[in-house]
């Protein structure tokens, strides 16, 4: 059993990847009192997973190109008219996937690479947790956030 601290209060800037986090941390120290400012890089909720139209076109692109020049992004996210944050989440869904490959900043589709969901992603199910910890901490009502903090049967 890990020894518990005390600590009066605790603050997180980043928003964490997965709410286990936040109440492991706060259970782990007997915080008093916890800020939540959850800053997302990623803004995984904001973008959103992608759609399969948006996997759909990015994947078309990457086909009809051959070679896809990475330090192209921005002009390639305006052009797919994909923000450049999910863009960069569907290439790394396609390269964890090997239906791509990423070398010297440029992206090589594979051919007839193996059938696969695009649910298989390590990232995908990754960024699925994201979004459900941001909506979560962003979005829920101080009180939802107290209950759900504080019981420490969940």
């Amino acid at each position: 059993m890990p020894i518990k601290s005390k600590v009066e209060q605790l603050i997180f800037i980043d928003c964490p990847d997965r709410l286990e986090d936040i109440k492991r941390i706060v259970q782990q120290l007997n915080v008093k009192r916890v800020y939540l400012i959850c800053n997302s890089e990623e803004e995984a909720y904001l973008n959103g997973m992608g759609t399969r139209d948006q996997f759909g076109k990015l994947y078309k692109f990457i086909q009809q190109h051959k070679q896809v020049d990475l330090t192209q992004l921005p002009e390639i996210s305006k052009y797919l008219k994909i923000k450049e944050k999910l863009l960069t989440f569907m290439i790394q869904v396609f390269f964890e996937l090997e239906f791509v490959t990423i070398k010297d900043d440029h992206l090589k589709v594979i051919e007839n690479p193996k059938k696969q969901s695009l649910t298989e992603s390590t990232s995908y199910q990754e960024r699925l947790k994201k979004i459900k910890t941001e909506e979560f901490l962003l979005y829920s009502s101080l009180n939802t956030l107290q209950q759900w903090l504080w019981n420490e049967e969940e």
